[in-house]
Order: C-alpha cells, then structure tokens, then sequence
C-alpha cells in the first residue's frame, strides 16, 4: 500500500482495506473453490475493465 502508484488510487486503498479488515474478500474465496484460472483469466481481468469493485 506504500507504493507512489497505489497511493494515488483512492478506490483501490478503500478496497485493499475493506478486503484486509475482512481477512479476505468473500466474493473471491467463494470463486476460488470454482478454479482459480477462471479467477486469474476470467473474473478478474472483467471486475478490473468495469472499475466493479466495492465503494
């Protein structure tokens, strides 16, 4: 989270920390147990290209 990059994005702090106070993000835990290549190829790369993430 010290990095100049990830210091800029408010959204991604706010999300980092939601994530670490939960101990981890259910949405991605429950995927998981799916397979983790749809998570990396798939669920992932499209959360990122809609900006859908938590606020």
């Amino acid at each position: 989270m010290n990095y100049p990059w990830f210091k800029e994005r408010q959204q991604w702090q706010r999300e980092i920390k939601k994530m670490l106070d939960n101990g981890f993000k259910m949405e991605v835990e429950s995927l998981i147990t799916k397979d983790i290549s749809y998570v990396t190829e798939v669920y992932v790369p499209e959360r990122l290209k809609a900006e859908d993430w938590l606020s």
